[in-house]
């Protein structure tokens, strides 16, 4: 391979990428168009995860095996796949790119421990981390002493833009919101569906929430629906493919999680022009300018998602300006052709200072 090639290992967890949101398998497709540099991936988990991530990337992005591989630079998608990432890049000097892509790769417990223990090992090494969010960059700070940059997450809006069909919203007079998967515990589905119970009862078909994807949290939510007879205000769709066309339907789409997590559905709607109501935690203000890009709300409680999910139905003209707002945003902040060159520019700097030192030591 010519040596002005900079080759950078991708090590994921295949929980991951394998996520119903994951926006993973895009970006490295279009990080390998980026001149000079050669992408390889390893996905981490059992050899059937392994083998279904070679398989998925095999079209962009060659599959590594932890000792052919050596590479420039070293990137860790999340906490998960530290451990193997960061021997690799140990055994090969390399430098270490460490991701904070959710809050759970801060949390207190052993994740947190590893990515704080692994940041002090490869200290010799000119080691950076890269986050999602000003919010997760100022809680990484207290962690670590390498240098941290910001990199806003992307989507594929090319891709989102061919799978969107010209579907217009319904016409029945009602109101449609939108309850996107995967429905972890933290993403509090049970929250958006007390909201929803008190909006059926204040406003009987008025408002109605269609709940499409799958998840931990899902069977305990149904239960819920059926015991108080939520049945014609709440439906249920499973898994959907193409997004696209159902997220464009929507009047608006409800996102409450406990902490930060993945955004690939609020970017998604905010490109299809769908108006974001979502929990003012994490990244999410941010992501939504403070508010002029959605509505954020404050106090984590069901009657507060009501009350804007109510307030929204009854504003079209707020509705459609915070609307065009988001999709202007997506568009020049979120596009992933220009995230990987911001990406691919980080690599480069990286190895700049890695070749500088080679051969120092700092213990």
């Amino acid at each position: 391979m010519d040596d002005d090639v900079l080759r950078v290992l991708h090590v994921v967890s295949a929980q991951r990428w394998q996520a119903e949101d994951s926006a993973l398998p895009a970006f490295l497709r279009a990080l390998q168009g980026q001149p000079g540099i050669h992408n390889e991936i390893l996905v981490t988990g059992s050899q059937e995860d392994a083998a279904a991530g070679r398989q998925v990337f095999a079209s962009a992005v060659r599959a590594a095996t932890p000792r052919r591989t050596r590479p420039h630079i070293v990137h860790l998608h999340g906490g998960d796949a530290a451990p193997l990432g960061a021997g690799i890049a140990l055994r090969t000097r390399s430098a270490l790119l460490l991701g904070i892509e959710e809050e759970r790769d801060l949390s207190s417990g052993w994740r947190g421990g590893l990515m704080r223990g692994i940041t002090a090992l490869c200290i010799r090494k000119p080691t950076g981390v890269v986050c999602t969010s000003p919010s997760l960059a100022e809680r990484t700070s207290a962690h670590t002493r390498a240098g941290i940059s910001v990199i806003e997450p992307s989507i594929d809006l090319a891709a989102l833009d061919a799978q969107r069909a010209s579907v217009p919203a319904p016409m029945d007079g009602a109101f449609h919101v939108a309850l996107i998967g995967p429905f972890t515990e933290a993403r509090r589905l049970d929250m958006a569906l007390a909201a929803a119970y008190l909006l059926a009862r204040d406003q009987p078909g008025r408002f109605h929430f269609h709940v499409i994807g799958e998840g931990e949290s899902l069977a305990r939510c149904t239960a819920f629906v059926q015991r108080h007879g939520l049945a014609n205000a709440v439906h249920f769709h499973g898994h959907q493919a193409p997004l696209a066309p159902w997220l464009a339907r929507m009047h608006a789409l409800l996102w409450c999680p406990d902490r930060d997590c993945a955004a690939t559905r609020v970017l998604e709607a905010m490109a299809l022009g769908v108006p974001v109501v979502a929990h003012a935690v994490g990244g999410l203000p941010h992501l939504l300018g403070g508010g002029t890009c959605g509505t954020l709300v404050t106090e984590h409680a069901p009657y507060a998602y009501a009350c804007a999910i109510a307030a929204l139905a009854a504003d079209p003209a707020t509705r459609v300006r915070r609307a065009e707002a988001a999709a202007r945003r997506v568009r020049s902040h979120h596009e992933v052709a220009g995230v990987v060159k911001r990406y691919a520019a980080l690599y480069r700097s990286l190895d700049a200072v890695r070749q500088k030192t080679l051969d120092v030591c700092y213990l």
